[in-house]
């Protein structure tokens, strides 16, 4: 089943570039979970300064391999930085963005304790614990994530991919 798939996608992939400078996706399909992906798209830059973010790129992928070339006009487009950021939304990398602001924290209840709240801005969220600063007083609260029951952020963060 896997070698008609894989066929089918180089068929499909073959007959992309049968026109010099029309959009398409190439893959090769190589063992070890190797892949070279060749992608031609058409973009519009406006005079200056333009940046381009493109979304929904392999998790393991090689940033040395990128090559980006203007293929109507070569040398009139140069690439001044190129980043490769992967991140994902996840409790890690929200945390990470909610240091120095404040978060509501449910606190699990054991036996005959309820649950309880705790609001406080995040200092660290490292080592299976989040250390938490009481606003009013300034002391110091680490609390292990294994008695959290729900953290609650204010908002997404802008510069989360």
């Amino acid at each position: 089943m896997k070698r008609v798939v894989a066929v089918a996608l180089c068929c499909l992939c073959s007959n992309l570039f049968a026109e010099p400078n029309s959009p398409g996706v190439g893959l090769t399909i190589y063992n070890d979970n190797f892949a070279v992906i060749k992608e031609r798209r058409m973009l519009d830059f406006k005079q200056g300064l333009n940046t381009l973010r493109f979304t929904e790129v392999a998790q393991f992928i090689d940033p040395t391999t990128v090559k980006f070339e203007c293929l109507s006009s070569p040398g009139v487009i140069n690439v001044l930085e190129q980043n490769f950021e992967y991140d994902l939304a996840d409790t890690e990398s929200l945390l990470k963005r909610y240091v120095n602001k404040n978060v509501d924290i449910t606190i699990k209840g054991t036996g005959s304790d309820n649950t309880r709240a705790m609001v406080g801005v995040l200092i660290a969220a490292r080592d299976g614990n989040l250390i938490l600063m009481n606003p009013t007083n300034k002391t110091l609260q680490i609390v292990a994530r294994q008695d959290i029951e729900a953290i609650t952020l204010a908002e997404l963060p802008q510069d989360l991919v």
